[in-house]
């Protein structure tokens, strides 16, 4: 049951540093672990969840470190760290602390205090907890109680500091409390409740800005544990994928419906606004996902909103590339476009002749910065917000390509400029989200990944462009880099590397990412079956309306969606 009250967006993206007391108890090196987690790399525990906000709606104004559902309510094996006692990755924000805490093992046997600093990545405060635990109980039931509070800054650290912004800064205070209950013969945290009593004092402009009350609680049970090398749990994941594609597909198809929907449909106001995913796409992107889906086009709604998608006039890069995308999903075989993922060799598509002066048009829009940017400079699909970003420029190479397949002759050009605009966002490892970041993301290093294949695939069907060795093996340099980045920073709970936590990129991010391991016919990284932990994220991620929380989140995450993948060819590190 969902109890959520008021939704409120946190962008507290956090690492942690975590100090145990010195009580008696504590495991040393050379000693055998007292107690672990018994859950399998490769594994996954899956519970059920049962969550409450309460937030004053005034505090919705301010941003600040509110909780939301952004993740679902699993726990993947590789998540854990070596001694596998506690999870390995950082805490993202504050709606990941109450399963950081109850699936830290290290503080179970004794009583002893848990203490941990949630550090400043993006934008937000510094933040401090300190947990006490009870021993557990015969029937290994724990609780523990403490205390979350604001780390003290000085006015030069949130002057200079660009990660600080006005509206963030202020105070967190208030109680934690958990109970949890581990079976120890399973090695697993069956259930826990966890809750937050904070009070949250937002400062503007160094004005105190109101003082409002949080009140969170999370409660989790689990469900059951499935393994991605277990042929009845990949068929339990099968059915659970099925489930959640078909909730999805109904509630989206029916989106389409309403012409007057201005959330889906574009009006010229509002699609010439700064959104973080332009209204103009949302339709196009959501009959992609449900032609990936399997939906035909002469399904009534579709076939209305695929009609209307060809009459209105693309009003941005987006609209243009998904518009193409959309009109060669209609002509590529149901094989070649299952879950929204591509195939390793396409073949042609044979595009109708009703579809192909959009198709050519639409095409020619994405060209067009080709043709204005000197050869030097990075390409600029700019919205109507004036930025260019890693998911305008991964749309348009992905349309590009599908063009291409469906018997559009582009510049000979075409492929050496976007090999050189992608390997120019390269850093020292992985690659950046947009022109002027300077950090690698896991956004910037996917949509990098997908897009260089691509290229490089085009790059050796022609026989000039084989002729470049430079650029092939800066190629080759580049997707090596990127795909040890992606297997060092790899995670479905977040994007990792990036300190803005928009909801839109996480989501992007991990289609770019299954789409870059589908086109090297290896859909693992580092020994981690990605394409069966997304689905899984997703399916647990889900409403029971079917919906992932808007259109284009709805759109992202169908097309992550498919049948179990297959094994990958060959033994790989991920790289």
């Amino acid at each position: 049951m969902l109890l959520h009250r008021a939704r409120a967006r946190s962008f507290l993206a956090t690492s942690v540093l975590l100090l145990l007391g010195s009580t008696p108890g504590i495991a040393t090196s050379g000693l055998p672990d007292p107690l672990a987690w018994r859950l399998a790399s490769r594994s996954a525990a899956i519970y059920e969840r049962q969550h409450e906000l309460v937030l004053e709606p005034e505090a919705r104004r301010h941003w600040g470190p509110f909780v939301h559902e952004w993740n679902p309510p699993l726990l993947f094996g590789d998540e854990l760290d070596k001694a596998r006692r506690a999870l390995q990755l950082p805490i993202f924000d504050t709606r990941d602390l109450g399963r950081h805490l109850a699936f830290d093992l290290s503080a179970y046997d004794d009583e002893r205090v848990r203490r941990g600093e949630i550090g400043l990545q993006n934008s937000l405060l510094p933040l401090a907890f300190e947990l006490r635990f009870e021993a557990p109980d015969a029937a290994g039931q724990q609780r523990a109680k403490g205390r979350l509070r604001t780390l003290p800054t000085s006015r030069a650290e949130e002057e200079n500091d660009p990660r600080y912004l006005t509206s963030s800064q202020g105070s967190l205070e208030g109680e934690l409390a958990l109970s949890r209950r581990l079976d120890r013969e399973r090695g697993l945290v069956v259930a826990f409740d966890f809750s937050m009593e904070l009070r949250w004092t937002p400062r503007f402009r160094g004005k105190v800005r109101g003082t409002f009350d949080l009140r969170w609680r999370e409660i989790w049970s689990l469900r059951e544990v499935l393994s991605a090398d277990l042929p009845i749990d990949r068929s339990r994941l099968e059915e659970l994928v099925r489930e959640s594609m078909t909730r999805a597909t109904g509630t989206m198809a029916k989106s389409l419906g309403p012409p007057t929907d201005p959330s889906m449909w574009p009006t010229p106001a509002r699609a010439t606004s700064a959104a973080n995913f332009p209204d103009g796409a949302k339709a196009s992107i959501t009959i992609l996902a449900l032609l990936h889906a399997g939906r035909d086009r002469s399904d009534p709604l579709l076939a209305q909103a695929f009609e209307r998608m060809l009459a209105e006039e693309p009003l941005d890069p987006w609209a243009h590339a998904t518009r193409i995308l959309a009109i060669a999903a209609t002509a590529a075989p149901r094989e070649e476009r299952a879950g929204g993922r591509f195939a390793r060799t396409p073949s042609p598509r044979r595009v109708s002749a009703e579809l192909r002066p959009f198709l050519e048009a639409s095409t020619r829009s994405l060209l067009s910065p080709l043709a204005r940017a000197d050869a030097a400079q990075p390409l600029l699909w700019l919205g109507a917000d004036g930025r260019s970003c890693s998911e305008r420029a991964h749309l348009a190479t992905r349309a590009l390509a599908e063009a291409a397949w469906c018997g559009i002759e582009l510049p000979a050009s075409t492929w050496p400029r976007l090999a050189a605009h992608w390997l120019a966002a390269r850093n020292d490892s992985g690659f950046t989200c947009e022109t002027h970041h300077v950090e690698a993301t896991g956004l910037g290093t996917a949509t990098a990944l997908d897009a260089l294949q691509l290229c490089r695939r085009f790059l050796l069907d022609d026989p000039a462009s084989r002729q470049d060795a430079r650029l092939l093996r800066a190629i080759d340099e580049g997707l090596r880099s990127g795909w040890q980045w992606m297997e060092e920073h790899y995670t479905t709970r977040g994007q990792p590397g990036h300190l803005f936590t928009a909801q839109t990129p996480r989501f992007h991010y991990h289609w770019a990412l299954l789409s870059a391991a589908k086109g090297r016919a290896n859909e693992e990284l580092g020994g981690r079956p990605i394409a069966w932990e997304t689905m899984l994220h997703y399916a647990g991620l889900q409403s029971k309306d079917g919906s992932w929380g808007n259109h284009d989140h709805n759109a992202f995450a169908l097309l992550c969606l498919d049948a179990p993948p297959r094994a990958p060819e060959t033994p790989s590190s991920g790289r």
